[in-house]
């Protein structure tokens, strides 16, 4: 068959328009269609690995951003590892844009992590921060048995400690390039890469007003996406 899944999938949104052409096609009707998009496309995304993800999650952190995964200890400077893994995870996943780049440069405000395009001109820039603790980087080539040592005394100088003021600071960056461009909604993704605890999970976190004025709060969205290091055997039962 040399019809392609594009021009399949459009004889799907026109049901009555062309039955006679999926029939020619070698479908007994358009629900065949259907049936063949998802099983095709449902193979072709197992196929690629950053696509596949477990359900409901909206990023996992690749290995080697962490130093000692059990210790939940990231890699000096984490935080572009982050964003250059999430843009490669949305690429794969998200349909419905037409243009994505890493890093763009804001006039008079730094460089924003991730900006979409959409096909219908929407602009939506993404910032990526983190919450944890990651090593220092003078400290990167040193042994693991001296790093586990330094975490246990918790000496100064070896490592860098991010808590939840990251939202607000993030939140208050994202409204400089809201101002410096034009962008029609802007995200704050944040990775908390602290060890479990009660109460700590995937949210929408609500955002002061006062942060954002005088842009409209709908405008700015802030998500926490909690990030376990462990093999799930080992997570599940702690």
């Amino acid at each position: 068959m040399s019809s392609s899944l594009i021009g399949l999938g459009q004889l799907v949104t026109h049901e009555q328009a062309f039955v006679h052409a999926a029939t020619e096609l070698g479908f007994s009707s358009l629900g065949e269609i259907d049936r063949f998009l998802f099983k095709a496309y449902g193979k072709a995304l197992r196929l690629v690995p950053s696509a596949n993800r477990p359900r409901g999650a909206i990023f996992i952190l690749e290995p080697a951003i962490w130093i000692v995964p059990d210790k939940y200890l990231l890699v000096p400077k984490p935080e572009l590892l982050m964003s250059r893994g999430f843009g490669k995870f949305l690429r794969t996943r998200m349909a419905g844009y037409r243009y994505h780049a890493d890093e763009t440069y804001v006039e008079n405000s730094g460089r924003a992590d991730i900006v979409l395009t959409h096909l219908d001109g929407r602009v939506y820039l993404i910032e990526v921060k983190w919450t944890g603790r990651s090593l220092s980087g003078k400290r990167q080539n040193e042994a693991e048995d001296a790093i586990i040592a330094a975490l246990t005394r918790d000496e100064n100088g070896w490592f860098t400690t991010y808590d939840d003021s990251t939202f607000d600071d993030g939140i208050k960056q994202l409204k400089i390039y809201f101002r410096g461009a034009s962008y029609d909604k802007t995200f704050l993704v944040v990775f908390d890469c602290c060890a479990t605890s009660d109460g700590r999970g995937h949210e929408r976190r609500a955002i002061d007003p006062a942060h954002v004025a005088p842009h409209p709060l709908n405008s700015f969205c802030a998500i926490r996406a909690c990030v376990d290091p462990r093999k799930a055997s080992k997570a599940s039962k702690s």
